[in-house]
């Protein structure tokens, strides 16, 4: 399982790079990949079998709960969702056992700090490009996730 593991955080990672490039340059996201890469991470979960069956469909109703709620309420662009989800199955990979206030602590977290990266990076670009940043402003949301997402897949190997 752990070759599968890393052929998978590779895949990811280089899709979060791309994903990334491409939220900074064109504002846009390709989902395909993204949620393909969600349901082989749930597969994962399910082969490697770490996750209490029924936290894993709880995790997996809460997570499609969200991602229905942002698409109708058009909080979020989809490909910003679909980064929600590939987030969420990615951190259930890396789960053992239970999902405990702890796991719920460091999920909520990491959501702030890849709001604060994107903050960041909206920043720094809308400086760049001579522009104001203001609360409506269009900013790039995939940085954020890439590195979130990827801090998650690196400790999943420690």
């Amino acid at each position: 399982m752990e070759i599968y593991h890393i052929i998978l955080a590779v895949c990811t990672g280089i899709y979060l790079i791309l994903c990334a490039w491409w939220d900074l340059k064109d504002r846009m996201i390709y989902t395909f990949p993204c949620m393909m890469l969600t349901g082989l991470w749930v597969g994962y979960c399910i082969m490697v079998g770490e996750v209490e069956p029924k936290v894993l469909l709880a995790y997996i109703v809460l997570f499609s709960v969200f991602y229905i709620t942002f698409a109708l309420t058009k909080a979020w662009g989809g490909g910003d969702s679909d980064l929600l989800l590939l987030f969420g199955a990615v951190y259930l990979a890396q789960m053992k056992g239970g999902f405990s206030l702890l796991d719920i602590s460091s999920q909520c977290i990491s959501i702030a700090i890849i709001l604060v990266i994107a903050a960041l990076v909206g920043f720094v670009e809308a400086k760049l490009k001579g522009e104001k940043l203001e609360k409506d402003s269009a900013i790039a949301i995939a940085p954020g996730y890439a590195v979130v997402i990827s801090f998650f897949m690196i400790g999943g190997f420690m």
